[in-house]
């Protein structure tokens, strides 16, 4: 089995949870950089998911629920699922599920304040469930995600690292090397509303909405992967049940329940360099076919060349898969154009091939902004 990969500044992939694989390249091999979010801001990544596009995709979801009876959904509601592969040490997904949340319920009491026709309120649906999840390769970046939703101080984005006193990095009961098992996930979640009187968990007390749940996979091993999502899943249908059948029903006959979003942040190079060009694509794969919406950031080939001097430069092993890799985006537009024809319809093999899901694709950012990368948005066809 090849190594693993990285994420949001995270990883994604092999190792399984021993620290010594993962932690001898100090983040440069698989991405799993310790201070990620003090160089490289979350709210810049933030910004690009501008308000017209939160809107646009949360309108989606509930156009699809105001239709929703052959989906079993009905007056018990809807959730909007959000996966954030590489999520690091959670920074980016907490601001991003507490954005959507708070979108949610602004659009929710938009709609209810002027159904003026509607006289008997106990036919209206409730709000969307706001349900999020964060994964990354890493067990001690997954643990200080963890420890986020139950500290006030930490839901606050990271200081710059110019800042006079940066913070420091929650202390973890754990050593750095521990393993954990495969449900080594965390999870922190509202009541449902008619429980809310009761709850007394810390995460109330730092008002974190709906559920956000944190787990430590290997998203390029299949097993793995699946486990991570179905866990996951389950969670979700137990805080929010929707459907008789105890499914969501969103994923259509026999498939697996559909995020709305899933977002993949500065990970591809990382999946690339440690499993190659089929792992990339298959990796691309499983994730399509769970996702309405895929936004992803691919890194351009200069980010590769410096992978590759950080580790010659501490006398580490190249990445497994360096010299043999052949969509080498040696031009910046290569690496995009080579992920859109894994997924566009028509692009490349035909797009997805038989019986995939097949995407359009636009650009979200252009690189121009403070954040100076690319987002792709890939939405189902």
């Amino acid at each position: 089995a090849l190594p693993p990969r990285r994420t949001n500044g995270g990883t994604t992939s092999g190792g399984g949870g021993g620290g010594g694989v993962l932690h001898a390249d100090h983040g440069h091999r698989y991405g799993n950089f310790h201070n990620y979010y003090h160089f490289h801001s979350a709210t810049e990544r933030l910004d690009c998911l501008s308000d017209e596009l939160v809107r646009q995709l949360l309108l989606s979801a509930q156009n699809r629920r105001e239709d929703g009876t052959k989906r079993g959904a009905g007056k018990k509601g809807h959730r909007f699922m959000i996966c954030d592969v590489g999520c690091n040490d959670g920074e980016l997904t907490t601001l991003m599920h507490l954005k959507f949340d708070a979108r949610a319920v602004q659009l929710h009491a938009e709609a209810a304040s002027s159904a003026t026709s509607c006289t008997d309120p106990s036919k209206s649906a409730p709000p969307m469930a706001m349900c999020s999840f964060g994964v990354d390769i890493d067990p001690v970046l997954i643990d200080r995600a963890t420890a986020r939703l139950t500290n006030p101080a930490l839901i606050e984005p990271s200081a710059p690292p110019d800042a006079a006193k940066p913070r420091a990095a929650p202390k973890l009961e754990a050593e750095e090397g521990s393993a954990t098992t495969s449900a080594a996930s965390q999870t922190v979640a509202s009541t449902p509303p008619s429980a809310a009187s009761t709850q007394t968990s810390a995460a109330a007390a730092v008002h974190i909405p709906g559920l956000l749940s944190f787990v430590a996979a290997d998203l390029t091993d299949r097993a793995s992967a699946e486990s991570a999502f179905s866990s996951f899943e389950q969670s979700c249908q137990r805080a929010y049940p929707i459907g008789g059948d105890g499914s969501s029903g969103d994923g259509g006959a026999g498939g697996p329940p559909l995020f709305e979003l899933i977002t993949v942040f500065s990970v591809t190079m990382w999946v690339h360099l440690n499993h190659g060009d089929e792992g990339l694509k298959n990796f691309l794969w499983f994730l399509a076919d769970r996702a309405r919406c895929l936004i992803i950031e691919p890194q351009p080939w200069k980010c590769y060349r410096q992978a590759a001097t950080r580790l010659r430069r501490q006398g580490r092993p190249m990445p497994a898969w360096y010299d043999l890799l052949a969509a080498k985006p040696s031009e910046e537009k290569k690496m995009e154009q080579w992920i859109e024809a894994c997924l566009v319809k028509g692009g490349g093999d035909g797009g997805r091939g038989a019986g995939g899901a097949q995407f359009t694709c636009r650009e979200l950012s252009d690189g121009a902004g403070a954040w100076k990368r690319k987002l792709l948005l890939f939405e189902r066809a």
